[in-house]
C-alpha cells in the first residue's frame, strides 16, 4: 500500500510579512502609539518655540540660539540618565515624575517674566531639557512588549520612525504655525507642557508600560550599553544623521530667507518629512533583518547621494521636489538602526542605549547647524545643502567598517 503523502500546508503571505494593519489591530499597540505622539509632539517645536520666546522678550537671535542649545545639550545628557532609571526600576515612577517635573519646567519658560535675566533663561532652558520624560527609549522598549515576533517588531519600529517624523512636522505646524501665531510663543509652551505632561501620563497608564518591567539580567557595568561597541556603531549613525538634518535645517532657512520669504521654510521641511513619512510605511512593508549592517549602510550611502543632490536644484520647486527624494531615505534609517540596537544594546540596558542614540542625534544637530551656517556664510545655501551629504556618508562608511559589530549575538 502506497503512502498518501500530507498536504503541504498553504501560507498566506501576510502571515510571512505583517500588514501595518494588522500590527495596529493587536492589543494596546493603537493606543499606545498615540499616546506616545501626543507626548512627543512638542519634541519637534521646542526649540524653536524657546528661540521665539526668547526673541518675543527682546533677546538677540545669538543669545536665543544659545538658550535653544543649552535644551539640546541637556535633553542630550539628561535622557540616558532618566532611561538608566528606567532599565533598573520599571516605567511607570520615571515617566509619572518626569511627566510633572518636564511640564512644569516648560511651564515656567513660558510664564517668566520678560524682564527676568538672561542667566535665568539659561538655566530654566537647561532644566527644561533634562527634565523630559525619555519617551524614546520608552517605546523603543514597548515595542519588545508589545510585539512578540521579530517580524511583527521590524513594522512596529517603521511606525515609531513614521510618529516621529509626524511630530517633526506637526509639533511645528499646531504648537507654531497655529498657537504662537495666534496668541505668542508662550501660548505655544503653555500648550507642549500640557502635552508632555497628560501624553505622558496617559501613555504610563497604558497597560505594557504598567506592566513593563527591567530585565532580570540588568547588566551592572558602570558604563551600561557604553560597553557595546556595537551602540558605539549606532550612536555614529545618529551623530551622521543628526549633523546631515541639522545642516539640511539651516540651508533650507537660508534659501527662504534668500527668497525673500520665511513661509517657504515650513513648506519644504514639510516636503521633506513628507518623503521620510512615505520612507517610513514601504520600510514596514519589507521584511526585517537580522544582518543590520549592510542595509544600514546602504540606505545611509542612499541619504548622503541624494543629500548632496539637494544642492543641484536651481529653483525652489526643484528643491522640493529633491528634498522629498532625500527625506525618503531617514525613516527607513531610523527604523533599521532602531531594530539593530536591539541586537547591539547588553541585556538590560535598551531603554538607556536608545536614549544614548538620540543624544548622539541633538550633538549632530549642534554641529551641523553652526557647519551649515558658516558655509551659507562663505558661499551659498546650495553649498550647504551639497555639504549635508558628508555626515551620513561618513557614517555609511563607519557602518561597512565596522560591520562585525552589528552582527547577532
Amino acid at each position: 500500500m502506497g503512502v498518501v503523502a500530507a498536504p503541504t500546508p498553504t501560507l498566506d503571505p501576510s502571515e510571512l510579512t505583517p500588514s501595518i494593519s494588522r500590527v495596529l489591530r493587536r492589543p494596546h499597540v493603537a493606543a499606545t502609539l498615540v499616546a506616545s505622539v501626543l507626548a512627543r509632539l512638542p519634541y519637534g517645536a521646542m526649540t524653536l518655540l524657546t528661540v521665539l520666546r526668547m526673541t518675543d522678550a527682546g533677546y538677540s537671535y545669538g543669545e536665543a540660539g544659545l538658550v535653544a542649545a543649552a535644551y539640546a545639550i541637556a535633553v542630550a545628557v539628561g535622557a540616558p540618565v532618566l532611561s538608566r532609571l528606567v532599565d533598573r526600576r520599571g516605567q511607570t515612577r520615571v515617566l509619572v515624575t518626569t511627566a510633572v517635573t518636564g511640564g512644569a519646567a516648560t511651564l515656567l519658560l513660558a510664564l517668566l517674566p520678560a524682564s527676568s535675566p538672561y542667566a535665568v533663561f539659561l538655566v530654566i532652558s537647561a532644566v527644561n531639557g533634562a527634565l523630559q520624560p525619555p519617551l524614546g527609549g520608552v517605546m523603543r522598549a514597548l515595542w519588545d512588549q508589545m510585539l512578540d515576533r521579530e517580524d511583527e517588531r521590524h513594522v512596529g519600529y517603521s511606525l515609531d520612525a513614521v510618529a516621529i517624523e509626524m511630530v517633526f512636522t506637526g509639533g511645528p505646524l499646531v504648537l507654531v504655525g497655529v498657537v504662537a501665531a495666534a496668541f505668542g510663543p508662550s501660548a505655544g509652551l503653555l500648550v507642549a507642557a500640557a502635552l508632555t505632561t497628560f501624553g505622558t501620563l496617559i501613555l504610563a497608564s497604558r497597560p505594557p508600560s504598567r506592566t513593563w518591567r527591567p530585565s532580570e539580567h540588568r547588566e551592572s557595568h558602570p558604563f551600561g550599553p557604553l560597553q557595546s561597541r556595537g551602540v558605539h556603531t549606532l550612536m555614529l549613525v545618529a551623530l551622521g544623521c543628526g549633523g546631515s538634518f541639522g545642516m539640511i535645517e539651516l540651508a533650507t532657512t537660508a534659501h527662504a530667507r534668500a527668497e525673500g520669504s520665511l513661509g517657504l521654510v515650513g513648506v519644504l521641511l514639510a516636503v521633506w518629512s513628507i518623503g521620510s513619512l512615505l520612507g517610513g510605511l514601504a520600510i514596514a512593508r519589507v521584511p526585517g533583518t537580522r544582518r543590520p549592517a549592510r542595509r544600514l549602510a546602504t540606505l545611509l550611502a542612499l541619504m548622503a547621494a541624494s543629500n548632496a543632490a539637494v544642492g543641484l536644484a536651481s529653483s525652489t520647486v526643484a528643491l522640493g521636489a529633491i528634498l522629498f527624494v532625500a527625506g525618503a531615505s531617514i525613516a527607513p534609517t531610523m527604523a533599521t538602526a532602531n531594530g539593530a540596537m536591539g541586537i547591539a544594546a547588553p541585556d538590560g540596558t535598551l531603554t538607556e542605549a536608545f536614549a544614548w542614540s538620540i543624544g548622539a542625534i541633538m550633538v549632530g544637530l549642534t554641529i551641523g547647524s553652526p557647519a551649515a551656517g558658516f558655509i551659507v556664510d562663505h558661499v551659498s545655501p546650495s553649498a550647504a545643502f551639497a555639504a549635508s551629504g558628508i555626515p551620513p556618508a561618513l557614517a555609511a562608511a563607519s557602518v561597512w567598517l565596522r560591520r562585525r559589530t552589528l552582527a547577532p549575538r
